[in-house]
């Protein structure tokens, strides 16, 4: 990250007015309408399941599967060996 400390200071001055507002315009807005509130909480609950289950299947495929690699290493690469072994005879 090659970021100027100006560049940064603005950067996180607009995230604070932002979030500030929106706490004002969001919050107002669920507590005068039960339908955007209804609205508001699905979409929370919605983005919270997508998140969760990218985060299961990355932690049960990939990082299994990098253990799996880790620990059988030994027998793949003799697999790979006799691989180039047997092109190497039909050449």
């Amino acid at each position: 990250n090659d970021f100027d400390t100006v560049d940064f200071g603005i950067y996180m001055m607009f995230h604070m007015i932002l979030a500030l507002g929106s706490i004002y315009t969001v919050g107002y807005a669920c507590f005068s309408n039960k339908v955007f509130h209804k609205v508001m909480l699905g979409g929370s609950v919605v983005l919270a399941v997508v998140r969760g289950a990218n985060r299961y299947t990355y932690y049960s495929t990939k990082m299994y599967s990098r253990a799996l690699r880790k620990e059988f290493a030994g027998i793949l690469d003799q697999d790979k060996c006799q691989k180039k072994g047997e092109y190497s005879r039909m050449d």
